[in-house]
């Protein structure tokens, strides 16, 4: 989903989280089948293998995620000129997928589950993941 600016914020409760500076990106998790995918549709697969990776030892059958690819600089912040650089050859900063939502997992489509519950599945799916798989931070 894309974000809409608006004039007021509407009254309730709110989760809120972090925006990065990074590529937003879906991923997409078959048996021996992992894609990324960008908001425009555009593979982008092949160009960050380490996520690749990362996702191949989630333990689950299949599942998609969304979250933001990210490159971070020395002290851990998300620089999106760091990404852009990687298109021109420099590869050095270390990358992050800060996910921030669950749609399907093992089956099931998730996208009409409150926001909640979806969180909790994605927390329970990345517990024993590391870098760089990383749940997106949530405040309310």
């Amino acid at each position: 989903m894309k974000a809409l600016g608006v004039e007021v914020v509407p009254t309730g409760r709110w989760h809120c989280e972090i925006k990065y500076d990074g590529y937003r990106s879906l991923a997409v998790i078959n048996p021996g089948s992992i894609a990324l995918w960008s908001r425009a549709r555009k593979s982008m697969t092949l160009e960050f293998p380490q996520i690749v990776r990362a996702l191949e030892k989630l333990k689950c059958r299949n599942a998609v995620l969304d979250g933001e690819i990210v490159a971070l600089d020395p002290a851990g912040r998300s620089r999106f000129q760091l990404l852009q650089g990687r298109a021109v050859g420099e590869r050095t900063a270390p990358l992050a997928y800060f996910i921030f939502d669950l749609l399907y997992l093992d089956g099931i489509s998730l996208v009409n589950q409150p926001l909640e519950e979806r969180r909790k599945r994605l927390e329970a799916l990345l517990a024993r993941s590391s870098s760089p798989l990383q749940l997106s931070h949530a405040f309310e």
